[in-house]
């Protein structure tokens, strides 16, 4: 399942994980796209953001993958449709820096990195909300699950 701005997206979304939907902040509007990492927003109970910096914390909250563009605007708080898998799902996104996968980071908690836009697995952060199943040092992708500590409830 890939979707349209495909920086994550889940590679197994049917053994496991649902289809929520998230309230989005007004302020923005579309601030979020389809295949994007989005998170609880700790400001504002209730709704969820897009993680737009560097999310190595472990004590960050996932509200899941988003399947669609959000529906916000400057006035008017919207909707996404979020996908949240449980701590198996796999899921599929690209290094920050391609060059610098090893085998040693497999199973290892690493950081995400939202820069310009882009989202990515961080594998120069030492501890983070991913843990590295495989990777492919060609093409840069990374395939990963969020760590179970990591994730939101889906309620």
């Amino acid at each position: 399942m890939k979707m349209a701005r495909g920086d994550i997206y889940p590679l197994d979304p049917v053994s496991t994980g649902q289809v929520v939907s998230r309230d989005v902040k007004s302020g923005t509007t579309a601030s979020i796209k389809a295949g994007e990492m989005v998170l609880l927003d700790g400001a504002n109970a209730g709704y969820v953001k897009i993680a737009v910096t560097t999310v190595a914390s472990a004590g960050a909250v996932i509200a899941g993958v988003s399947l669609t563009d959000s529906t916000e605007t400057t006035t008017a708080d919207g909707k996404v449709s979020v996908y949240l898998g449980d701590g198996d799902v796999r899921f599929r996104g690209r290094a920050l820096v391609t060059a610098s996968l090893a085998q040693a980071q497999k199973g290892t908690a690493l950081g995400y990195n939202v820069t310009t836009g882009n989202h990515r697995v961080d594998q120069s952060t030492g501890s983070g909300i991913c843990n590295m199943l495989e990777y492919n040092s060609t093409t840069g992708e990374v395939d990963f699950v969020f760590r179970q500590t990591n994730l939101a409830q889906a309620v």
